[in-house]
C-alpha cells in the first residue's frame, strides 16, 4: 500500500509546466533561497566531478533536469508518477529522456551513469534496494549526490505531527544522518561529505505559502535577507547544525 499510495498522491499534485516545482512552498522563501541554495551546490558538485551522463533519480516534474540541462549536461530522468513523467518531457524537453519507472528496480545497464543525484527521494524509498541499484548502475569512481530531509530537526518533526502536508505518506520516514551514512558506506559508497541545511526556512516556506496577502508576502520578500543570513550562521555552528538542520546533503563516490 506505501507505494501505491505514494503514487497516487504524486500524480494528483499540483506541478508547475514551465518550473516543473510541485507547487505546494511559497514564492519567495522557496525559490529565492531555499531552491537557490540547493542548485548552486548541485551545479557546484556536478562541474567539479564532470560527468557525461547523470541519472537524476525520482526526477519528479522535472526542475532539476531543466537546470543541469540548461547547462549542456546529459541528463536521463526517473519518476514511479505518470503524471510527473508527462510534466517532465515538457519542463526539460533537452533532456535525454525520461522513464516512469521504480527507483529500487532502476531499468539501465550496470555502470551506465557517470552521476546519481536525488534531490528528496531516498526517504521515500527501501534505503538498502535504492542504494544497491543507485551502486549498480553507477560507473566505477561515479559520484552521488542526495539531499534528504534530517529526522534530528525539531522543527519539521513536529510539523509532521501538527500539519498535513499533501504529498507526505505514512510510510516515508527523514533520515538519523549517521544511519544514512552507515547504510551508504555498507552499500559500497565512499562519502566525501555530510552538509547541513536549512534550519527553519523549509516550515517557513510552507507555512508562507499558506498566506497570499500581498502584503504579507512584501513583508517576507523584504526580511528575506535576515532570514538567509539566520540560517547560515546557525549552519555554521557545528555543535548544533546536524541536529536543527532540515536537509542533509550527501556527496560521495563509487568505491
Amino acid at each position: 500500500m506505501g507505494l501505491e499510495d505514494e503514487v497516487k498522491r504524486y500524480n494528483r499534485a499540483k506541478v508547475s509546466v514551465d518550473s516543473g516545482e510541485i507547487e505546494l512552498w511559497d514564492g519567495v522563501i522557496f525559490p529565492n533561497m531555499i531552491r537557490r541554495r540547493e542548485k548552486e551546490i548541485i551545479l557546484d558538485f556536478v562541474a567539479s566531478v564532470n560527468p557525461r551522463t547523470i541519472l537524476d533519480f525520482g526526477c519528479g516534474g522535472g526542475w532539476l533536469s531543466k537546470v543541469l540541462s540548461a547547462k549542456g549536461y546529459h541528463i536521463v530522468g526517473i519518476d514511479i508518477s505518470t503524471s510527473l513523467i508527462k510534466t517532465a518531457t515538457k519542463v526539460a524537453p533537452d533532456s535525454l529522456g525520461f522513464l516512469i519507472g521504480d527507483c529500487m528496480k532502476l531499468p539501465f545497464r550496470n555502470s551506465t551513469f557517470d552521476l546519481i543525484v536525488g534531490v528528496g527521494i531516498l526517504h521515500h524509498l527501501d534505503l538498502d534496494k535504492a542504494l544497491a541499484e543507485c551502486h549498480r548502475v553507477l560507473k566505477k569512481n561515479g559520484s552521488i549526490l542526495f539531499l534528504e530531509p534530517n529526522a534530528l530537526n525539531p522543527v519539521m518533526a513536529v510539523g509532521r505531527k501538527l500539519v498535513r502536508v499533501d504529498i507526505c505518506t505514512e510510510g516515508e520516514k527523514p533520515f538519523v544522518p549517521w544511519h544514512l551514512k552507515d547504510k551508504m558506506i555498507k552499500a559500497g559508497f565512499k562519502i566525501k561529505s555530510f552538509e547541513y541545511l536549512f534550519p527553519y526556512s523549509f516550515a517557513l516556506a510552507y507555512l508562507s505559502g499558506k498566506i497570499r496577502a500581498e502584503t504579507y508576502q512584501r513583508f517576507v520578500q523584504k526580511m528575506l535577507p535576515l532570514i538567509e543570513g539566520s540560517e547560515k550562521l546557525v549552519e555554521g555552528i557545528s555543535l548544533v547544525r546536524m541536529i536543527i538542520s532540515s536537509t542533509i546533503v550527501v556527496k560521495g563516490t563509487k568505491e
